[in-house]
């Protein structure tokens, strides 16, 4: 999906180019930073924006605090905050498609910005997945994004957006080039996941998951058996799991293979850092993962024994 900006006062149309893309937005009255009035729908779009638009903006997150995306559903109080806001960036969640139709009529003069922002043309092509903005490419592309969409709603400060967005995306390109470094050896290795959290950034770095549920439903009975036996074999020892996301099928699946749950939140604001954090806790169940191939069970080796 390409990010689309709009915003309806009349005027005359202007093309922007970035990111090798060109959209077409309308010229409008600008705002100064501290009149920016941003409303995001998720708190780790809110943590880029903040980074971007510094200080004097004021950021708005439709997710209450507490809140699952895949779940929330929009009432009055985000109905409200659409219609005072002049800058409006989605992440393209359910709930966020669910109020897109409704832009025209809740924030007629609003900027809009849909990510994420697809790779350039010639690049490969990612399935955008939920926590899309995982994968460090990903999010340095929506930055980008970001600083123009920022820059052209506060022109005066257009430059030093601009060069915030340059920062940030900088330093998620440096990220992703550390990480390529640090899962070099792992390629091939299974992860295995409550839902969806990883299958956006996963594959980049060679690696593949498994998803125990999908879109919120729960797996066959001959799909459990194909996963366990796929997760035994690979000696896996460590499920991931959404902070808010249902354990219950996370627990059955861990006490069938001994694994321990491992919790992490993909929602929280500093999205450098979740990514490191993610990623630190991977590397663990990684080796962890690779020291369980190699050390038989005390049941296997019991059983070993008595075979003898």
């Amino acid at each position: 999906m390409r990010p689309r900006l709009r915003a309806s006062r009349a005027g005359p149309a202007v093309g922007l180019c970035a990111l090798g893309l060109t959209v077409c937005t309308w010229i409008a009255p600008t705002a100064r930073a501290a009149e920016l009035r941003i409303v995001v729908g998720i708190p780790p779009v809110a943590g880029m924006v903040r980074a971007i638009a510094g200080p004097d903006a004021r950021v708005q997150v439709l997710l209450p605090r507490g809140r699952s995306p895949h779940s929330f559903t929009p009432a009055l109080r985000e109905a409200l905050a659409l219609r005072r806001a002049n800058v409006l960036i989605f992440a393209g969640l359910p709930f966020e498609r669910a109020l897109a139709g409704r832009l025209r009529d809740l924030a007629p003069q609003a900027r809009v910005l849909e990510l994420p922002v697809e790779p350039e043309a010639g690049a490969s092509r990612e399935q955008h997945a939920a926590h899309w903005w995982l994968d460090p490419l990903a999010a340095a592309r929506a930055a980008r994004a970001i600083g123009e969409l920022l820059a052209l709603a506060d022109p005066p400060a257009a430059a030093t957006c601009r060069a915030r967005a340059a920062r940030l995306a900088a330093r998620l390109e440096r990220l992703d080039a550390l990480l390529r470094l640090r899962l070099a050896g792992y390629q091939g290795r299974l992860i295995v996941t409550s839902g969806e959290l990883l299958e956006a950034v996963a594959p980049r770095y060679g690696l593949d998951v498994l998803a125990i549920e999908h879109e919120g439903k729960p797996p066959s009975l001959r799909q459990l058996v194909t996963l366990l036996a796929r997760a035994r074999a690979a000696g896996v020892r460590t499920i991931f799991v959404a902070r808010g996301h249902p354990l219950r099928g996370a627990w059955a699946v861990a006490g069938e293979l001994d694994a321990q749950l491992v919790v992490v939140d993909p929602l929280a604001e500093d999205v450098p850092r979740t990514i490191r954090t993610v990623f630190d806790q991977l590397v663990r169940a990684l080796d962890a993962q690779r020291l369980a191939r190699a050390t038989p069970r005390t049941t296997d080796r019991a059983a070993n024994r008595s075979a003898a």
